[in-house]
């Protein structure tokens, strides 16, 4: 029974540890248009660490081990679903502004 209790904190620990979470960034690779000036720039989906403290009581372990387990999904799908929209505007506007008729 020891022993499973510390291998509990030795992996809840770990996945706290390696805690990540996606956000959006401004993408490196632009492509400028001398002709027109966009608003909108290229987004793209990036991997960070979050930072979560977890501690040794059942509590803790229990708030650290859902939190590593909805912060990565859920992360994902918010900033996937705002870098979908930032890319699709910057497109249109891409379109609609730099297209010589």
């Amino acid at each position: 029974m020891q022993i499973l209790k510390v291998l509990l904190i030795v992996v809840t620990s770990t996945l706290c540890i390696s805690c990540a979470a996606y956000a959006p960034k401004l993408s490196n690779h632009q492509t400028p248009e001398k002709e027109c000036k966009l608003v909108t720039q290229k987004l793209t989906l990036e991997l960070t660490e979050v930072d979560i403290n977890c501690g040794v009581t059942a509590k803790s372990i229990f708030h650290c081990l859902v939190s590593t387990a909805v912060i990565i999904p859920l992360s994902g799908v918010v900033s996937g679903s705002i870098v979908l929209v930032g890319n699709t505007l910057h497109w249109a506007e891409k379109e609609l502004s730099c297209t010589k008729p």
